[in-house]
């Protein structure tokens, strides 16, 4: 695993820009989902039918906190293996 301290400046001024920008909206986030990410809630429960967004929301939102909170570690699971791939890979 590639530790960020040694890219190259450059290129990870580009990754901190790419994330800042899918984080903050400019890419695939619906405006509910937006309001979910930047909530101050302890608990937000997001629900809905299959296709609605939750899995990328949930993305977006762990490899924000993981880019924010240093030594954060996140886990996704699924059931099935197949599903795993199917909405997260």
């Amino acid at each position: 695993m590639t530790n960020l301290k040694s890219l190259d400046s450059e290129v990870l001024d580009l990754f901190q820009r790419a994330l800042f920008a899918i984080v903050r909206g400019v890419k695939g986030l619906h405006p509910k989902q937006d309001e979910a990410l930047w909530s101050i809630a302890t608990e937000i429960l997001y629900g809905g039918a299959a296709g609605g967004g939750k899995s990328h929301l949930f993305r977006i939102a762990l490899i924000y906190w993981s880019w924010k909170v240093p030594g954060m570690q996140s886990y996704l699971f699924r059931r099935e293996l197949p599903d795993l791939r199917k909405n997260h890979m």
